[in-house]
């Protein structure tokens, strides 16, 4: 699998879009390679973007990301996603 290596921007603005609304320190945690690319993509985003604290966590698979604010925290990792994906075509809530 290819992926588009600006996808992780909108995932993790998807993700912090999950927060509650007054998120402030926003961390985000992604695979080292997509952290090179998010920080090189953030300064030119918006103020708030741009302040985001991204550290490089290598058991994040690339593509994936986990975002935590205060006590918040949003699993968009694809493990999580993949997860979410069989609950929802199970349609058993347990899995």
């Amino acid at each position: 699998i290819q992926l588009d290596p600006d996808s992780i921007v909108g995932l993790a603005r998807e993700a912090v879009g999950l927060l509650p609304s007054a998120a402030n320190r926003v961390t985000v945690q992604v695979n080292p390679e997509d952290a090179d690319r998010l920080r090189e993509l953030l300064p030119e985003a918006s103020d708030e973007e741009a302040r985001w604290q991204v550290i490089s966590d290598p058991a994040i698979v690339m593509g994936g990301c986990r975002v935590i604010c205060g006590q918040s925290t949003v699993d968009a990792t694809i493990e999580a996603r993949m997860q979410q994906l069989a609950t929802s075509l199970s349609g058993d809530e347990r899995l």
